[in-house]
């Protein structure tokens, strides 16, 4: 177990000994600061359920200004404390013993915190505070896009709604929208809310054509789950993520993403079901996460 990169780069950390704690694989942390590094700088981080602290102290290594620790167990916040100082990060850092109330950075931690609500607090959006969720679980799981509606997303205080376009509206073999699509479309925009496609497609021409058709605009190449492709989407549309929600049918790029971004995250089963074994495994992982959503909203 080892710090990444940045100032700690290389170093080892203290691993638990005969305690209940299993550890972040490095492997994992890896892929997770990886999509994290660009929001990672000047941020004030909460570790909840600290461990060992490696999240938290791999976070201040790449610059975080400050993280709080905190965990019930006191062997626990010992193994924190003695990594910090391995590691030369104990003047930015905070640990805390507490079952999860608390009060920290002026902001009111609630005193039961679901898993899908554990959070890395950031610093405010132009438009309002928001907040970084680094969870794979939606708002709301659908088994189509004809199920978000507009009462939905009026609802929700929706004015923007961010599209997948494969395997969301529709199969990655069709190339332009059907009446389905035009309908439901035309449906969202007359409540005033206006619909954006978002795609990681690297292949511009079906995008452009299928957006063309449509009478919208796209951020193509959007690199889902980072966040930049999201903010590039608010900002053309003037909105924030308060009022705006992501739709997708991938937990690791549209869910993920919209997370982080700190918009409503609304997941539906892929268009024209699970046909190729990786679609049907990926069906099957994606399943838990889904269920923690409360599962498939069924017409």
């Amino acid at each position: 177990m080892r710090v990444i990169t940045g100032t700690a780069r290389g170093r080892r950390l203290k691993e638990p000994q005969g305690m209940d704690i299993r550890p972040t694989t490095d492997k994992v942390k890896e892929s997770m600061f990886s999509i994290l590094q660009f929001d990672i700088e000047g941020r004030r981080v909460l570790d909840l359920f600290g461990g060992t602290g490696q999240l938290g102290i791999e976070a201040l290594s790449r610059g975080a200004s400050e993280v709080v620790f905190v965990d019930k167990s006191a062997a626990a916040l010992k193994l924190i404390r003695e990594n910090l100082e391995l590691c030369g990060l104990s003047a930015r850092a905070r640990v805390r013993r507490s079952g999860v109330a608390a009060r920290y950075s002026g902001m009111e931690i609630p005193p039961c915190v679901p898993m899908k609500k554990m959070l890395h607090y950031s610093q405010s959006y132009e438009k309002g505070n928001w907040c970084m969720r680094i969870s794979l679980v939606p708002d709301g799981v659908y088994e189509s896009y004809q199920q978000i509606t507009p009462e939905l997303l009026q609802s929700r205080g929706i004015r923007l709604l961010l599209s997948d376009l494969d395997y969301t509206l529709a199969p990655k073999s069709v190339s332009r929208p059907d009446q389905a699509v035009r309908d439901w479309l035309c449906r969202i925009q007359a409540a005033g809310i206006r619909v954006m496609i978002l795609s990681n497609n690297r292949s511009p021409r079906r995008v452009e054509q299928f957006c063309r058709d449509l009478g919208i605009t796209y951020v193509g190449h959007a690199k889902k789950p980072q966040t930049a492709g999201f903010r590039r989407a608010m900002d053309q549309a003037g909105t924030d993520p308060a009022h705006t929600a992501m739709l997708g049918d991938k937990l690791l790029t549209d869910m993920l993403g919209a997370n982080l971004s700190g918009v409503t995250a609304l997941m539906v089963e892929p268009a024209g079901g699970a046909r190729t074994p990786w679609q049907k495994v990926l069906h099957a992982l994606q399943a838990p996460w889904k269920h923690l959503a409360g599962g498939v909203h069924r017409i």
